[in-house]
């Protein structure tokens, strides 16, 4: 449940479709929030989100705090995913995760849901009345997963991996390894990219031409950009189709 809460709050502050892992705004969340005792019948317990700093004026003039949009984020995505039970339809996470569940949010409750075996989870929110709810939150009670949700969930998580990997996009940063081996033709030179609080070393074939000025931009300390696809690749991502590599 940590690692769900601490994912909500990274998708809410940057909607991704997938984060190699949490960032600081999602640790400091999860820790703000209290894990309380369990309660009688079957097993459960209560979380207790930060409710944000109080309006000022009326409510509903003010925008709502980090801390509910969090939690707003996290009804939303669990109703998506009831409706997706319903229609068996993974369309119904996969074209929302801006608002709703992301890549690692579907990958906790599938394994959430895997560990409980053959047992249902229920997602219920008593919300605060310090501020409003939001309209298309109010007819949700309580949301209940059963088993079959956990294979929707794999298969969304791994529609949207594709897509956040598909996309052309551009990295920039400083050159950390170079590797060009006689019995090959692949040069590749290894970039050192900060992308949102973190750091991810992407390696990136090159023609001898680029890798020789990726050489000079190693020699020098200057940074470099390049436009491509970036996977994962077993254990190292690498940007695929890369082009427009430049020296910065």
């Amino acid at each position: 449940m940590r690692d769900f809460l601490a994912y909500a709050a990274c998708v809410e502050q940057s909607p991704q479709a997938y984060f190699p892992k949490a960032t600081a705004i999602g640790r400091q969340y999860a820790e703000k929030c209290r894990f309380g005792h369990t309660f009688p019948g079957s097993f459960g317990f209560t979380i207790e989100s930060p409710t944000g700093i109080a309006p000022f004026a009326h409510p509903e003039e003010t925008p709502a705090p980090f801390e509910r949009r969090v939690m707003g984020r996290i009804v939303r995505g669990l109703r998506d995913l009831e409706n997706a039970v319903l229609s068996g339809e993974v369309d119904e996470i996969t074209r929302r995760y801006e608002q709703g569940l992301n890549v690692n949010l579907c990958e906790v409750l599938e394994a959430t849901l895997k560990q409980a075996e053959d047992a249902e989870l229920e997602y219920a929110v008593a919300w605060s009345p310090e501020w409003p709810v939001a309209e298309d939150l109010r007819r949700v009670r309580s949301v209940r997963l059963e088993q079959r949700s956990a294979s929707l969930l794999g298969a969304a998580a791994r529609q949207m991996r594709n897509l956040k990997e598909s996309k052309s996009q551009t990295i920039r940063g400083r050159v950390v390894e170079l590797r060009s081996e006689d019995s090959s033709s692949e040069e590749v030179a290894t970039v050192l990219w900060p992308d949102e609080g973190r750091k991810l070393k992407v390696r990136v074939p090159l023609e001898p031409t680029d890798y020789a000025r990726a050489c000079d931009a190693h020699k020098a300390r200057l940074a470099v950009s390049v436009t491509g696809r970036l996977e994962k690749v077993g254990k190292f991502w690498t940007l695929m189709a890369p082009s427009a590599f430049e020296v910065t």
